[in-house]
């Protein structure tokens, strides 16, 4: 048998056994960020009152999902809304 197979099976099963170590730890925990829900507290049944609901968790949905603020215009929700 020649050396060389030898010289390069070292490395080999070094790097293999960095992989199997690298890929058995435990992956790293992240949060879980919701941004296509929201919440608002309404109170009455009114179709005017759901409506004015509706408004603002549009507007905060926009707002989590672009990350631009400029949702919180009255103005563009209800360009995007009616």
């Amino acid at each position: 048998m020649s050396p060389a197979p030898t010289r390069f099976a070292l490395p080999s099963i070094l790097a293999l056994a960095v992989l199997v170590a690298a890929s058995a730890s435990r992956p790293a925990h992240c949060a879980e960020v919701v941004v296509y829900e929201a919440e608002v507290p309404w109170s009455d049944q009114d179709a005017a009152d759901r409506a004015s609901a509706f408004r603002q968790v549009l507007r905060q949905v926009l707002v989590k999902v672009t990350g631009v603020r400029r949702f919180s215009d009255p103005e563009l929700i209800e360009r995007l809304v009616g």
